[in-house]
Order: C-alpha cells, then sequence, then structure tokens
C-alpha cells in the first residue's frame, strides 16, 4: 500500500472525482446505475486510496488546452509592430549605408550591416523580455 492511498481526501478531491465521474458516464463509459454507485462511493470516500479504485478504470483526462484570451492578442500586437519598425529600419540603413559609404575597405571594417542588425535584434529582444517578465 502505497503512502498516498492511507492520506485523508478533502471535499473538494470527491467532489473532483464525482465530477470525473459524471463526465465518464455523459461519453458513455459508465452505465447510469453505475455512475450513482460510484458517485456515492466518491462522496463517502475517507482516503485517497478509496477514490482512486472508482476511477481506476477510467482514461485519464486530457488537459485543457488554454487559448489566448483576445487581451493577450491584444497586448502582442505592439510587439509585433515594433519588430517590424525595427527590421524595416534595419534595411533602411543597411541599403543607405552600402550607398553612401559603401566604398573601400574601411566601409566594412566594423563588418557594416551585420552590426546593425545585431543592434536592432539586442534592443528588439531587450523590449520583448522586458514584457514578458512584467515591466511596461
Amino acid at each position: 500500500m502505497t503512502r498516498r492511498a492511507i492520506l485523508r481526501a478533502s471535499d473538494a478531491e470527491r467532489e473532483q472525482v464525482a465530477e470525473r465521474l459524471r463526465q465518464a458516464a455523459m461519453e458513455g463509459r459508465l452505465l447510469p446505475e453505475e455512475l450513482e454507485e460510484r458517485i456515492g462511493a466518491a462522496l463517502s470516500a475517507r482516503t485517497y486510496g478509496e477514490l482512486d479504485v472508482l476511477v481506476a478504470d477510467l482514461p485519464v483526462p486530457l488537459p485543457l488546452r488554454r487559448r489566448p484570451t483576445p487581451e493577450a492578442r491584444t497586448r502582442s500586437r505592439p510587439l509585433v509592430a515594433i519588430v517590424l519598425v525595427l527590421v524595416a529600419l534595419s534595411v533602411v540603413t543597411s541599403a543607405a549605408g552600402a550607398v553612401l559609404g559603401g566604398h573601400g575597405q574601411d566601409a566594412h571594417a566594423w563588418g557594416g550591416a551585420p552590426i546593425v542588425w545585431l543592434v536592432w535584434i539586442a534592443l528588439a529582444w531587450r523590449f520583448y523580455s522586458r514584457r514578458r517578465n512584467g515591466a511596461r
């Protein structure tokens, strides 16, 4: 016997098992008589062991997948706009650097366009990570 089997169950846990049994009956896994019998046993169970026996022959329910809320989608729009603006600025800056200063070896001494990209990516990363950590 495991330690969990002898631990006392709470009212909320008994109700959770009863709800799982109701769901199984709605899926056609339990007959109405069987559901009634198991719910009565669940509500009078004292330990986890008694509850576990009642659902042992039922599949484990899959976790519900959470969809992004409209609020979360609205918050991500400014971030997408910022990244798009940064990419556009990088392209314009790189093109201007190539046209205006692209002559001679000194123009690419520090790598030219890749450094501009790295600066914009670093800035975007800073804003993104700051936003994810809750800072506004």
